[in-house]
């Protein structure tokens, strides 16, 4: 009979635990705390029943900076740690609250009982600073990007369950990546593709990467608003959210193609990579090559 294999833990034993503190208090020691205290303070998820986009990002932006230190000193020893073979028996999620723990240990050490770091405030940093690179995100939401809450609004329904809404979503599954959502010609030379991922579970994704395999007569010059690496063939995208209710959470990509070689049809397909939460792993996934179909008399 085949041994079943061993779930990984969610959650770190005592001396796992010590161990991670001595490796991860030294690098602390240079952040200053104060300003991670005052963004933690007070912050909270948007609530769409009491402001717009522009509102909450407005109130917290003064703490982006100890946001992006949070978010990157979390994110950066989560990679380290899930790479290292004596936390292999952990999920992700456990490795991430572990680091999160040794944080809030160290603001305690120095006096801080409010404004610490705890795993709401760290998804909400990640919502900030996503908002703060992007800002036409700030256009979108109940509101069309109102800088208040227009009169006589029709307010946002209120927020499910956790519960009701796992049952709505369903289960884990990967993005969904649709390679050619749409694209149009903008002269005789260059074709402008919009990509979607879409999220229709009940968790954010992490660690998203698309890997692009595009049609050798046709060459990326540019992707918005996420940057592109011409060696790997590469688009970083990183954090894609979960919708608080039932409905599908989108993120749109545009990239530029410069036609090398005129043709009536190209090919676009590629991988996606993703942290699987549900089982702790990295994973990368094939997309099915898709055509982008050019009239004949443009060509």
């Amino acid at each position: 009979m085949s041994k079943k294999r061993e779930k990984r833990k969610k959650r770190f034993t005592t001396p796992d635990f010590e161990k991670i503190q001595k490796m991860i208090s030294p690098d602390l020691q240079v952040y200053e705390f104060k300003e991670w205290q005052k963004a933690c303070k007070a912050f909270g998820p948007v609530h769409y029943n009491k402001e717009t986009r522009k509102e909450w990002f407005d109130k917290n932006k003064s703490g982006l900076d100890a946001a992006r230190e949070i978010v990157e000193f979390i994110d950066s020893w989560t990679e380290n740690l899930r790479k290292n073979s004596d936390f292999a028996i952990y999920t992700s999620s456990a490795i991430k609250d572990g680091i999160i723990l040794v944080i809030r240990k160290q603001q305690e050490r120095r006096g801080m009982e409010l404004g610490k770091v705890n795993a709401v405030k760290l998804a909400g940093f990640k919502t900030l600073i996503k908002w703060a690179d992007n800002p036409t995100e700030l256009e979108h939401g109940p509101y069309r990007g109102a800088s208040t809450i227009p009169e006589g609004a029709e307010k946002r329904p209120s927020r499910k369950t956790k519960a009701t809404r796992k049952k709505i979503k369903g289960k884990y599954c990967p993005p969904t990546v649709r390679l050619v959502d749409d694209y149009f010609l903008v002269n005789d030379n260059r074709i402008l593709l919009t990509i979607t991922l879409e999220n229709s579970i009940l968790h954010p994704y992490q660690n998203i990467v698309l890997e692009l395999d595009v049609d050798e007569r046709l060459s990326v010059v540019g992707v918005k608003p996420f940057p592109w690496s011409p060696r790997t063939n590469r688009i970083p995208v990183g954090f894609l959210a979960a919708s608080l209710d039932s409905s599908i959470s989108k993120l749109t990509i545009e990239v530029s193609l410069n036609i090398i070689d005129p043709a009536p049809e190209y090919t676009i397909g590629g991988l996606v990579h993703y942290d699987d939460t549900d089982k702790g792993i990295s994973v990368s996934l094939g997309l099915e090559t898709t055509i982008i179909k050019l009239q004949s008399d443009i060509l």
